[in-house]
């Protein structure tokens, strides 16, 4: 009367461990974004300003671009522009 062990081989073990899985990865994938965000002061409350870097491949140069159109240089602490 005594019920067999059961073993990986069983089906409802298998679809366990499958299902394990996909509950670990999503807790992992949910954690992945309560990261502080970094926002800078160009940066509206509500969400990022879209810009981007970019960088001249001929001078080196870095400058910023607006989702809208419109590029500015990326100046330093000192208001010089970043040439690397």
């Amino acid at each position: 009367m005594n019920k067999p062990i059961p073993t990986c081989r069983d089906p409802w073990a298998r679809w366990a461990k499958i299902i394990l899985a996909i509950a670990v990865c999503a807790t992992l994938l949910a954690l992945a974004g309560c990261g502080p965000r970094q926002q800078d002061d160009s940066d509206p409350v509500e969400g990022s300003s879209g810009m981007k870097p970019r960088t001249d491949a001929l001078t080196g140069c870095q400058y910023l671009t607006y989702p809208n159109g419109g590029i500015t240089p990326r100046m330093d602490r000192d208001g010089k522009q970043v040439c690397k």
